[in-house]
């Protein structure tokens, strides 16, 4: 079950949330009551010190003015400096003493801890899991902040000299109590028009469900952090706490966070590996691992089908000596490997496991209907068309020029191209259709003639006309062409038809996963292609088209920038 919505913004508390509650009590805390005569001793007369004593002075004063309980007066400065000292430190020890959480006392305890940070004699105590979600928050593109009642440097200095290192470069900026107590719900309201979100887009951890109470208030989404030495959580039933009517999500630690949240969509349904397909690289497995570590939330396996014909193997295969006989059991062992991989990281990525098309000569589409009709786990389609009338047109120039020549030129070769591809939509009827104008990989620059646009506009109508999704394809770029594929003008033209559109990397090893999607986001924003769709399973294991919508305000393109 996922609680969390697509955020873009997180604000931490710290002590009992990204630090153990004991640290601060334990460590930090003893270190100022311990320590606090000596070091104003030493201290006493550097300018930094007297403001700080002056600013605790002003507010003893007002505590004694407004008849505060056990309140201690601070001497005035025309005092014996040992005497005064001696009241600072009174003064001191009995706010700590209530656990007062007050801007002068904050401001001196974070002057002694900036010492001890940097002389070594104290480090910030960080939770594992925090830094590895701060790591995966930033790839991601969450912007990150702490919100915390010790004062701004105290933050600092915690995260500044940790005992994980240097972390101050994951933050986007802090709070402490000068933007209101955290218990307040007017001090969210600061914080999201400060840092300019709205607070539905907005996370807030804290161990203190009186601090998530005010926040949700607000609007903000919560969680509430269980950590070892926390205060027990009233209520608490199955990683949730009822707060106001509400089922607040309780985390032990951040790597729930991210399992019970509705992750920003990034899919790709056109891939190879290097492990069954000889002019691609690297392992299946490496492929997947890849699109997990860029974010992908579904991603497509889709190996090319068996050739059954010595004369229709790849150059590469021909080179490797492989048989058509060879060419089936790679793809009946890709299947046996993408299903497991499918079931290995289903809690991490939705894998779809599926095949690329061919049309090579009169008897492969039987061929695919066979195949598909063995193999019920090939979940989908991608209906691709790489060679015309039996010649290949996407391996080299060279051979491309030649399928040119004995077609007759360049607008036969195209005229031919897109009739193999029309009856491969007719006969299959493919779930995506592949790089629907690979034939002008080495021509992208040929105008379209009126009988060839003929031809795109039949097939167009076709895929219209049966649902498929056309994959707006990355790997054009790669190739040199200008855009993806299809180029502009027929992407302009398939709009005005309206025909769904999916996106692909059509990567070719995990080096390719995720390749040029930084393009791919202009190239949809130029367009104004704000609505994809993609296959996916449903629970009965049935494929359904669905639509991902607001793509390009989508935070997860940050990944590719």
């Amino acid at each position: 079950m996922t609680d969390f919505k697509p955020y873009k913004t997180v604000v931490l508390d710290i002590e009992g949330t990204t630090t153990p509650i004991t640290f601060v009590h334990d460590v930090l805390f003893p270190y100022v009551t311990q320590n606090l005569d000596q070091f104003l001793t030493e201290y006493w007369s550097d300018p930094e010190c007297i403001e700080k004593v002056e600013a605790l002075r002003v507010q003893a004063n007002r505590d004694v003015s407004d008849s505060t309980p056990s309140a201690i007066p601070i001497l005035p400065t025309s005092g014996a400096a040992e005497s005064v000292r001696k009241s600072v430190v009174e003064n001191v020890r009995w706010q700590m003493s209530i656990d007062r959480k007050i801007g002068p006392l904050k401001s001196l305890q974070g002057y002694m801890w900036r010492s001890a940070y940097e002389s070594g004699k104290i480090k910030g105590a960080v939770y594992d899991d925090v830094v590895q979600a701060m790591e995966r928050w930033t790839k991601e593109g969450a912007e990150i902040y702490i919100y915390s009642s010790g004062s701004v440097e105290a933050q600092k200095l915690l995260f500044g000299w940790s005992d994980k290192g240097d972390l101050l470069h994951f933050f986007k900026g802090h709070f402490d109590t000068g933007v209101g107590l955290k218990i307040e719900t007017d001090s969210y309201s600061r914080i999201a028009k400060e840092i300019g979100r709205e607070p539905m887009d907005i996370l807030f951890v804290s161990d203190n469900v009186r601090e998530t109470d005010a926040a949700m208030q607000v609007g903000y989404q919560v969680a509430v952090a269980k950590r070892p030495g926390n205060a027990p959580l009233d209520s608490e039933t199955k990683g949730y706490v009822s707060r106001n009517g509400v089922n607040v999500p309780v985390v032990e630690s951040f790597d729930q966070i991210f399992a019970r949240t509705i992750r920003s969509p990034m899919i790709s349904f056109h891939s190879h590996s290097g492990e069954f397909c000889h002019h691609a690289k690297g392992k299946l497995e490496e492929v997947v691992l890849r699109a997990i570590e860029l974010g992908f939330t579904a991603y497509g396996l889709s190996e090319h089908m068996p050739r059954t014909r010595v004369e229709d193997l790849y150059p590469e295969e021909e080179e490797a000596n492989l048989t058509p006989e060879d060419t089936t059991t790679l793809y009946t062992t890709f299947l046996s490997q993408a299903n497991h991989l499918r079931q290995k990281y289903a809690s991490q990525i939705s894998l779809l496991v599926g095949i690329e098309t061919e049309n090579i000569h009169p008897t492969t589409l039987s061929e695919l209907s066979t195949l598909l009709k063995t193999h019920p786990s090939i979940s989908y389609t991608v209906g691709s068309v790489h060679h015309v009338q039996s010649h290949p047109i996407d391996f080299s120039e060279h051979l491309y020029t030649t399928a040119e020549t004995a077609l007759g030129g360049t607008e036969n070769l195209f005229l031919a191209y897109f009739d193999a591809q029309y009856e491969l939509l007719e006969k299959v009827k493919p779930t995506v259709v592949g790089h629907f104008d690979l034939v002008r990989i080495f021509r992208g620059g040929w105008e379209l003639t009126e009988r060839v646009w003929g031809k795109v506009r039949r097939n167009v109508g076709v895929i219209v006309g049966y649902g498929g999704l056309v994959e707006i394809n990355s790997r054009a770029w790669k190739k040199g062409l200008r855009n993806a594929y299809p180029q502009r003008d027929i992407l302009k033209y398939m709009q005005s038809q309206g025909v769904k559109f999916t996106i692909s990397d059509d990567s070719h090893g995990p080096a390719d996963v995720g390749m040029h999607y930084d393009k791919l986001h202009g190239y949809l924003k130029e367009e104004g292609i704000d609505t994809l769709h993609f296959p996916a399973l449903n629970a009965e294991g049935v494929l359904e088209v669905r639509a991902w919508e607001n793509v390009l305000s989508c935070p997860s393109w940050n990944r590719f920038s």
